[in-house]
Order: C-alpha cells, then structure tokens, then sequence
C-alpha cells in the first residue's frame, strides 16, 4: 500500500514516539500526509506532544477533540 494520506485516531497515551522515532517514520513515510486526531477528557495537556509534531512533519493537521464536551449518547 502507498497512501497518500493517514488518519490516526488515538488517545496518545502509550506508547508515546521518541523525537528518534518520528524521524524514522518521516523518512519511511516521505510525501504521505499524517493527520492526527487525539481524544482526550478535559484541556489538552500537551501542545507540543507527538501527535502534533507527528502532523507537522508530515504537513498534516493535528485536532484535539475533548471528550467531555461531546454531547451523551442515548439520553
């Protein structure tokens, strides 16, 4: 598979990427867009955490969605 694009969708817990590793997957992943989206409850903690210099390097966006503020399901 060549994509030209990846959505991950993760809550960034574990395991989190080492500056080592990011660089491994852009040089694995040179041209593939990585945008990032990471679930969280309350603030996000992290502005800089991986996910989003994941994102960045590879020219994608990274969202936070605060799961605190998504509307209850089945009420």
């Amino acid at each position: 598979m060549s994509p030209d694009v990846i959505f991950l969708l993760t809550d960034a817990d574990e395991p989190k990427l080492s500056s080592r590793q990011l660089a491994r997957i852009d040089r694995m992943g040179a041209g593939i867009v990585v945008n990032t989206i990471e679930f969280g409850r309350g603030p996000q903690q992290d502005a800089e955490n991986f996910l989003v210099r994941l994102a960045r390097q590879s020219g994608g966006r990274h969202v936070y969605v605060d799961t605190a503020k998504l509307p209850a399901v089945g009420k």
